[in-house]
């Protein structure tokens, strides 16, 4: 789900998604890193923040955190968090 996007932008996107199929997990890739939009994301359902220029690794690395419900943040998502609250080191 990128954070950008014409019709729809992607916190409307994600919180639908997760309304209308809790099932379906949602991972936030994007090339906007700040600290309003990586909670942005975290807070309308998002179980991980990527940016686009993750490796395949990490994305695979999300992909199946996600499928296991575990939330993946890349470093930099993770900092933006962490300094918001000290406590995100526990997500």
């Amino acid at each position: 789900m990128d954070r950008r996007m014409p019709i729809m932008d992607g916190r409307s996107a994600s919180e639908t998604i997760r309304q209308q199929m809790p099932e379906v997990e949602v991972i936030a890739l994007t090339s906007v890193l700040d600290d309003a939009s990586v909670s942005d994301a975290m807070r309308s359902g998002a179980i991980g923040y990527l940016l686009k220029n993750s490796d395949a690794d990490e994305l695979r690395r999300a992909i199946k955190a996600a499928a296991g419900g575990q939330v993946h943040l890349s470093p930099e998502a993770l900092g933006k968090l962490q300094i918001q609250s000290p406590t995100a080191a526990a997500l």
